[in-house]
């Protein structure tokens, strides 16, 4: 079963009658650092290499208490793929 099959069948169990409106498509990490960098800006107002920065280095605020936190760390696996991607 391919990357995109699994996520269709997950967005099918979780949001029931949705599966068909998914769309998946792989990024690069370049791909995924603009993203990033997009989603940074827009809930942060900084650059996403500011963001990784500040987040890996524990310098943020824990994302429970900050949701913006969250949106944006869900993001670094698909920049920095490989990395640990948490404090």
């Amino acid at each position: 079963m391919s990357k995109a099959e699994k996520v269709r069948d997950m967005a099918h169990t979780l949001l029931p009658g949705t599966a068909d409106q998914v769309e998946v498509r792989e990024v690069s990490a370049a791909e995924g650092r603009e993203i990033l960098d997009q989603a940074a800006r827009r809930y942060l107002k900084m650059s996403g290499e500011e963001f990784h920065r500040r987040y890996e280095s524990g310098e943020l605020m824990n994302g429970v208490e900050h949701p913006e936190v969250m949106r944006v760390a869900m993001l670094l696996p698909f920049a920095y793929p490989g990395e640990g991607n948490g404090r």
